[in-house]
């Protein structure tokens, strides 16, 4: 519980891999004991960093079907999100306040993608977002149904590079603003 739930303040993916690892190889426990295991340890896998994030499509304002993949930038953020969530608002707010965030947007090396997860929601459709930010929905909610990307908890941000390959996975809005201020 404590290295899996992301506002935990011991979260550490790395490590929980290695131990639901060392679980699966455990003896003692039999197949139906190893099955919630073995489930965790494939979405933990998925869209790590260094990996090529997985594609997607996403439905824009316009009524338009586009592609993560074709998002051309430096970096990317996804923030993945639920305009119901009281913590994907203060995220939001987080995101709008960067300065470095905002910086690298105006001049054309960042691009955020905003996805609502649970679709074309009348939350999502009253919410108001930057013009500079991409601001799309999930049609069908493919990537929760399908379990694309580790989506355990709402608001998820991830930062890509150039080449889509995450930098970094499921952090805070202040950890993607660190790392980018160091580039």
């Amino acid at each position: 519980m404590y290295l899996y739930e992301p506002n935990s303040p011991m979260h550490n993916e790395e490590l929980y891999i290695l131990m639901l690892r060392s679980l699966l190889k455990t003896p003692g426990l039999d197949e139906a004991d190893k099955e919630r295991p073995r489930h965790l340890l494939k979405i933990a896998q998925k869209n790590r960093p260094g990996d090529v994030a997985a594609d997607f499509t996403y439905r824009t304002r316009d009524g338009s079907s586009r592609r993560l993949s074709e998002i051309k930038a430096d970096y990317v953020v996804l923030y993945f999100n639920d305009p119901d969530c009281a913590d994907c608002q203060r995220v939001k707010e987080a995101l709008l306040s960067s300065r470095t965030l905002n910086r690298l947007m105006d001049s054309g090396q960042l691009r955020l993608l905003s996805v609502c997860v649970e679709g074309k929601t009348p939350a999502w459709e009253k919410a108001i977002f930057p013009v500079l930010w991409i601001d799309g929905y999930d049609e069908g909610k493919q990537l929760t149904r399908g379990q694309v990307y580790d989506l355990k908890a709402m608001p998820t941000l991830y930062l890509l590079d150039r080449g889509k390959r995450v930098i970094l996975k499921d952090v805070s809005a202040e950890k993607i603003e660190e790392w980018l201020s160091k580039q």
